[in-house]
């Protein structure tokens, strides 16, 4: 399956980035649904101190804010382009 295929393929290169040094990940991503399966997919992973956070236009403007907003640890954030 595709989706599989490349939601397994993010967590694989999450997987290798979070072990290269500190700073937040920047994933684009086609859409929505998409986001939503690759977020739930990192949720899984529960890396320590880091937040998975998605972006598009359907969320609420606090929410789509809350990227920009301080924070400690590390983020992922999914967006679409």
């Amino acid at each position: 399956d595709a989706d599989r295929d490349q939601i397994t393929a993010i967590t694989d290169a999450v997987e290798e980035l979070m072990g290269e040094g500190k700073g937040d990940i920047l994933v684009f991503l086609s859409g929505e649904r998409e986001i939503r399966d690759t977020a739930d997919a990192l949720e899984k992973k529960k890396y320590r101190f880091t937040e998975v956070l998605p972006l598009y236009a359907r969320l609420s403007h606090a929410e789509q804010h809350r990227v920009f907003q301080q924070h400690t640890g590390r983020r992922i954030v999914l967006a679409t382009n």
